[in-house]
C-alpha cells in the first residue's frame, strides 16, 4: 500500500446528506466549485457505518487522507472504529473522545445543523426561513399544541426534520448565510458515551460547559473546513473501485 502523502486523495466522512450539503456549501464559499471538488465527500448514512467505511478505505492501494465530522452523541462509534483502523490509515495517536479532533474528526455539539443555528442565532435562522419561503410553514408549526410555548431553538430544530429533504435544504442555506468568523467554539471536551444511542440502556451525554475564554476561541468549524480545503494540491480523487466503494 502506498502511504498517505502531500498529494494523497482526501476522503471526508460525514454522517448524512445534510452534512455533505453544508460542507460543500462552505467549501464553495472558498472558491471550490462542486465540479472541481478535489475531495470525496461521503455521506455514510449514519454514524454506525463509520467502521465499514474506514475498513474499505484502509484496503485501498493508495492510502487516502481521511477526515470526518460527527455528532457528539455518536462520538463513541468513531472512537471504536478508529481504535481498529487508525494505524492502517496512517493516523498517529490514540483514539479517544478527546483526541478525535487531533485525528481529523471534528465533533459537533448536537449536530452540524445545531452548530449552524447557534452561529446564525434565532434571527438569522428566521431570515433563512424567510428567504426559502418557509416562514409561514414555521409559524403554522409553532401553533401546534405540542410546540406552543416551547423554546424557539427547539422549535427550529424540530421543524427542520418534519419534511423529507428539509434538513438538507436548511443545512445548505444556513451554511451559505453564516458570516465569516461567526462559527461557535467547540465543546470543552467530547462526550465519553460508549453505549449505542438507541439501546434501552443508553445514557445521555452531558452537555459540556464552556468557560468565557473557550467561547472566545478561534472558530473551530472554520479551522476544520480549512483542513478539508487544503486537501491535495493537484488532481482529483479517483472513484473507489466497484469492489470497495463507499456507499451512502
Amino acid at each position: 500500500m502506498t502511504t498517505a502523502g502531500e498529494h494523497s486523495p482526501v476522503v471526508v466522512l460525514l454522517e448524512g446528506d445534510s452534512d455533505v450539503a453544508a460542507v460543500r456549501t462552505l467549501r464553495s464559499r472558498k472558491g471550490i466549485r462542486p465540479e472541481h471538488e478535489p475531495c470525496r465527500l461521503v455521506a455514510m448514512g449514519g454514524a454506525t457505518n463509520i467502521r465499514r467505511h474506514l475498513g474499505v478505505l484502509a484496503e485501498l492501494p493508495v492510502r487516502p487522507r481521511v477526515l470526518g465530522l460527527c455528532d457528539e452523541g455518536e462520538a463513541g462509534f468513531f472512537v471504536r472504529a478508529l481504535e481498529r483502523y487508525a494505524a492502517p490509515l496512517g493516523l498517529a495517536g490514540t483514539p479517544t473522545a478527546d483526541t478525535l479532533p487531533e485525528l481529523g474528526f471534528q465533533v459537533c455539539r448536537r449536530d452540524l445543523e445545531d452548530e449552524l443555528m447557534r452561529a446564525l442565532g434565532v434571527g438569522g435562522v428566521r431570515a433563512v426561513l424567510g428567504d426559502l419561503g418557509l416562514d409561514g410553514s414555521f409559524e403554522a408549526f409553532r401553533r401546534q399544541q405540542a410546540w406552543v410555548g416551547r423554546p424557539v431553538e427547539a422549535q427550529l430544530r424540530r421543524f427542520a426534520t418534519t419534511t423529507s429533504g428539509r434538513k438538507e435544504l436548511l443545512a445548505e442555506a444556513m451554511a451559505a448565510a453564516v458570516p465569516d468568523g461567526r462559527w461557535p467554539a467547540p465543546p470543552r471536551s467530547s462526550p465519553r458515551c460508549r453505549t449505542e444511542r438507541h439501546s434501552p440502556t443508553a445514557r445521555q451525554c452531558p452537555t459540556p460547559r464552556r468557560s468565557p475564554a473557550e467561547a472566545d476561541r478561534r472558530p473551530y468549524l472554520g479551522r476544520w473546513v480549512g483542513r478539508v480545503i487544503r486537501g491535495p494540491r493537484r488532481g482529483r480523487i479517483a472513484p473507489l473501485s466497484s469492489r470497495s466503494r463507499c456507499t451512502r
